[in-house]
């Protein structure tokens, strides 16, 4: 679903699963962590310029709002998060080589 093409941007608490998925489609990030490592996660895709980060104790209609269009209207975070994507996408082997690579080195 995050692959259409009418998905302009992600709003996700920012755990691994939906952190992974949102690099590997290339799409921004608006991220609020509730705990543990969420708000690693969201700091990284901060620091890289491909997302924002809300403090979910202080959010209100009005910050999403900024956030969203900021997301949308700023292509810097569109930018950085597809080279980010290219990045993780790179790789010599399959998720399923790598996966049998490492089971049969075991």
């Amino acid at each position: 679903m995050m692959e259409h093409k009418n998905v302009i941007a992600v709003i996700s608490h920012g755990g691994l699963g939906s952190l992974t998925e949102t690099v590997y489609v290339g799409k921004p990030m608006i991220g609020i962590p509730l705990f543990a490592d969420q708000y690693v996660n969201i700091e990284n895709i901060v620091r890289r310029g491909a997302g924002i980060q809300l403090d979910y104790d202080d959010l209100s209609e009005e910050k999403i709002r900024v956030a969203v269009n900021e997301i949308v209207h700023n292509p810097k975070y569109k930018d950085n998060m597809r080279e980010l994507s290219r990045q993780f996408r790179d790789r010599p082997m399959t998720p399923l080589q790598t996966a049998v690579y490492w089971t049969e080195y075991v």
